[in-house]
């Protein structure tokens, strides 16, 4: 019997695992655990052997091929393979999402680590109402958190609302266009305006020049790292099982779970279809809010019950940077700056990634220009005059989802996600899309309407959770506590963005690990 058990291997079960073991507790972490394909791997390995320039055209198609390019929304995938998203009605945990933008689980090793856009900010208490701890308990875990996850930004205006949490953080390079319009924003008269803050992007990404991991600028962000520059949740597990202090169980699906005599078991299926059972002291579920809403569902048999799923939503428009923009060096293409601003309509920050177009918009544009037979020359002063502002807002704002769980064989049971809009979502949209255009008039900049699918009522989104919140007093049956625990167990907390009250705009791995850490912490040094 081991003192704990972690459920997955994404942002919250690592820094789960990463605090259990630093409070000298054996560890072990249960996880599905898929991998990229053997050859895909290897050659991602030899190209992380060399520097950007001499990697081979063939290889570097092979590696960010990505056949979603032409969707309205496309997925961002990790080296070309989609391991990472789990298809719908596929086994062992079949799921039926009813709007095709619905949120996918993840069963992949390090989950959605693997392909994220590496944004760390903090969440202000003012998007934290209606949750049973502040900002200020999460603080020590913020610190705790960022003592290893790599940070590159800098110290500006985004402190005055959006505290760093560590003594040192990295800077990296941006592309010309992004660094003009961080000029404009620093010189016009939004520093003073108590309702905007801004600075470059925090990202979880290693800057400078004196680490193995360091970025080369190859501009292959959303394609996969191949030098491990964006941080994953694996590149923290691995040397805690490389040292003895963490055991990895991969290829086991948590099905129940069960206290009796002051353990916790977990009733797992190997993939041969075995049943297999493992307890331990306490148990801490960290495989995202669909999967972990199911194992709860599950193991209570409540099925048929629906319970909402919190979600973001926003839109992206182009941003236009006037005068002449140099031509580009080689250069990250994930989120070059920030802006966090509010309106008088709501007392949440709403969140404004601004990038450069990335590999996937440039692919696009690429295929556009083909079409309808531009000169190439056009098309690159095009992208290299734009940048992309995607603009996110609090779930409060946004439509939602609901989780079912059916029974269904023989499979024994099936999610089904249902997707509910906001019908006022377009018209905030354009509200805010306006109230952004006007302040980013008064620094020279222009902003274009919203584009794409994400205008619409319908929730499209990568952060969502909230489908078993931490309340002061649980209401529905799944309800937690302030230690992530469902009623009717002790030593089971759930620690993933699944105990979120609310999911705030402005981003959400940070949050998440922070709230994982200290639940650990507390119910572990509680006894």
């Amino acid at each position: 019997m081991t003192d704990a058990i972690v459920v997955g291997s994404g942002h919250a079960g690592v820094a789960a695992a990463t605090e259990l073991a630093r409070l000298g507790r054996s560890t072990v972490v249960v996880d599905v655990g898929r991998v990229l394909d053997h050859d895909r791997l290897r050659l991602v390995e030899r190209l992380g052997g060399l520097d950007p320039p001499d990697w081979d055209r063939a290889s570097v198609e092979l590696v960010s091929r990505n056949p979603t390019l032409g969707d309205p929304l496309p997925r961002r995938l990790d080296f070309g393979s989609d391991h990472v998203y789990e298809p719908d009605d596929a086994p062992p945990l079949p799921t039926t999402r009813r709007f095709p933008y619905a949120p996918v689980a993840s069963l992949a090793r390090g989950g959605r680590s693997n392909v994220w856009g590496a944004a760390v900010l903090p969440t202000h208490d003012s998007d934290m109402d209606g949750w049973p701890i502040d900002r200020a308990d999460l603080e020590p875990h913020y610190r705790q958190v960022l003592r290893t996850m790599p940070l590159s930004g800098a110290r500006d205006g985004l402190e005055a609302e959006f505290p760093v949490y560590r003594d040192s953080i990295d800077q990296l390079a941006i592309p010309p266009s992004a660094q003009l319009a961080l000029d404009r924003l620093e010189s016009s008269p939004l520093r003073s305006d108590p309702t905007v803050v801004f600075g470059r992007s925090r990202l979880a990404v290693t800057g400078g020049h004196d680490s193995p991991r360091s970025c080369r600028y190859c501009g292959m962000c959303h394609s996969g790292c191949a030098y491990g520059s964006i941080d994953a949740s694996t590149h923290h597990l691995d040397p805690l099982v490389a040292s003895g202090r963490v055991e990895y169980r991969p290829g086991l699906t948590v099905r129940t779970i069960e206290e009796t005599s002051g353990r916790v078991t977990v009733r797992c299926v190997t993939a041969d279809g075995r049943i297999e059972r493992i307890t331990g002291d306490r148990l801490f579920v960290a495989c995202g809010p669909i999967n972990s809403t199911r194992i709860v569902l599950e193991s209570l048999e409540l099925w048929d019950h629906p319970v909402p799923l919190l979600s973001t939503q926003g839109f992206v428009a182009p941003l236009l940077v006037p005068g002449r923009v140099p031509q580009p060096t080689a250069a990250m293409t994930l989120a070059a700056c920030f802006i966090e601003f509010r309106t008088p309509s709501s007392p949440h920050w709403i969140h404004v990634q601004v990038s450069p177009p990335n590999e996937l918009a440039t692919a696009r544009l690429a295929h556009l220009a083909a079409r309808l037979h531009l000169p190439r020359r056009a098309t690159d002063r095009v992208a290299r005059q734009f940048l992309v502002a995607l603009c996110s807002m609090h779930s409060d704002e946004a439509g939602h989802h609901v989780l079912t769980l059916e029974r269904d064989e023989p499979a024994g049971h099936r999610m089904v996600v249902d997707t509910v809009p906001m019908p006022s979502f377009p018209a905030t949209a354009r509200r805010t899309a306006g109230h952004l255009r006007r302040l980013l008039a008064r620094a020279g900049l222009r902003l274009l309407p919203p584009v794409g699918p994400m205008v619409g009522p319908e929730p499209i989104s990568w952060h969502f959770g909230g489908s078993m919140p931490m309340l002061a007093r649980n209401g529905a049956p799944i309800d937690t506590d302030v230690l992530g625990r469902p009623r009717g167990f002790e030593r089971t907390h759930v620690v993933d963005a699944s105990v979120l009250p609310s999911i705030p705009a402005t981003t959400l791995a940070l949050v998440t690990m922070a709230n994982a850490t200290r639940i650990v912490h507390e119910s572990v040094r509680g006894g």
